[in-house]
């Protein structure tokens, strides 16, 4: 997956490290910690950075976790409102930015998007020999959004990005592999539902929890409309692991 992806009006950092201080996690906190953006998610808004940490290293890369290089995050940027106030072109070209990151400067993050598996049964594995024996994933996509910019088509576009830069960064001469996209959505999230279905996502079914559960402000029961998409492509060497069984989890972790 490549860094960063630019689209038409947005650009996409991937998300790599959850350290105090770092980007990364600034802007993941940023928008875990906003009420509206997490309306939608049962485990509500993260009130401190330290909560944040904990959410954040489960979608990035972990120092000792298996295969974890392959979770994918991505911040979603807007670029920042010029600043009538700010240096020259001329100037900026002698200035030096001491965090080295011009990122910051130029572009506000406003959503973060993820593309993760979902846990199959323990027995479910797959030996990745790139020889003719397909394997199959199961990916599910999450994504949130700062109220500033709902309503835009950002989500959409977004996440299109992402999927796009899936298929592609994935394409290889192994064999073809069957994935499936998942994506759970509350019944009552109505915009999100439309995002999913402009991504040719097809509805499924539909489950229902007993429990009660607070979500946009209310105590809801928790109606969650499943979707799937399915797409083929071809596995690269990234997602090969040669001389032992792997299990499909362990190609990327858990979804937020």
């Amino acid at each position: 997956m490549e860094a960063e992806i630019d689209t038409s009006r947005l650009k996409l950092v991937r998300l790599l490290v959850a350290a105090e201080g770092h980007r990364d996690l600034q802007w993941y906190h940023r928008v875990w910690s906003n009420e509206q953006a997490t309306k939608w998610s049962r485990s509500g808004p993260k009130k401190t950075i330290a909560q944040s940490k904990i959410w954040m290293a489960g979608v990035v890369p972990s120092p000792g976790v298996e295969n974890s290089k392959t979770r994918i995050a991505y911040a979603v940027l807007v670029p920042r409102p010029m600043d009538p106030n700010r240096p020259t072109t001329m100037d900026d070209e002698n200035a030096t930015d001491p965090t080295g990151d011009s990122l910051e400067d130029d572009w506000d993050v406003t959503g973060i998007i993820t593309l993760l598996p979902e846990s199959p049964p323990q027995s479910e594995t797959a030996r990745s020999t790139c020889s003719s024996a397909k394997q199959n994933l199961t990916l599910e996509l999450g994504y949130l959004f700062l109220p500033s910019h709902w309503g835009l088509g950002y989500a959409t576009e977004s996440t299109r990005a992402l999927l796009d830069e899936f298929k592609r960064s994935i394409s290889c001469a192994s064999p073809a592999a069957a994935v499936e996209l998942v994506a759970r959505v509350h019944v009552d999230n109505l915009p999100s539902i439309r995002v999913v279905e402009k991504l040719g996502f097809q509805e499924v079914t539909r489950s229902e929890d007993e429990e009660l559960v607070s979500l946009d402000g209310k105590e809801r029961r928790n109606i969650a409309v499943h979707f799937k998409k399915a797409i083929q492509f071809r596995l690269t060497s990234d997602f090969c692991r040669h001389d032992e069984p792997v299990p499909i989890e362990s190609i990327a972790s858990r979804q937020v």
